[in-house]
């Protein structure tokens, strides 16, 4: 499927994350065992919610949440890395939406602010902000799907 899966889920392990996956041809879900609560989200065990669009190349990252025991130790800016690698590698484009103290997260991760929506920051990956902003005409679509 897509190399990037094997990478996160390598991370995982070294951190003894437990985790199990959905895979579908347009949707990444990798699941814990742990159920967190953080502000402003729903109770769950989603580690990553990662949305696939091929025809567009774009990668929309729905949700990276790491179980409270496990932050602080750069696991989710290894993932971030791991996904990122590969999307500059085949072309595609990564999105997502942030809000609150995570746009601090996300911006040291190499995303610049896009446009700001329904209060939250839509961001994306790569330096060309011209280039970001005409995609996302694109990622517009998985916006509204996972919203």
């Amino acid at each position: 499927m897509y190399s990037f899966i094997s990478q996160v889920e390598d991370v995982l392990e070294q951190h003894h994350i437990h985790y199990s996956e959905q895979l579908e041809a347009d949707h990444v879900t990798i699941l814990t065992d742990q159920l967190m609560s953080d502000p402003g989200f729903s109770l769950d065990n989603k580690v990553l919610d990662l949305f696939i669009d091929e025809d567009n190349k774009i990668l929309f990252i729905g949700l990276l949440r790491i179980p409270r025991e496990n932050r602080r130790k750069n696991i989710g800016r290894e993932i971030v890395k791991h996904i990122a690698c590969w999307a500059e590698q085949n072309g595609y484009t990564l999105f997502l939406d942030s809000c609150g103290d995570s746009c601090y997260f996300w911006s040291k991760c190499g995303f610049t602010l896009i446009e700001r929506r329904f209060d939250f920051d839509i961001m994306g990956f790569g330096t060309d902000r011209t280039y970001l902003k005409d995609r996302w005409k694109y990622g517009q679509l998985i916006f509204a799907e996972t919203h």
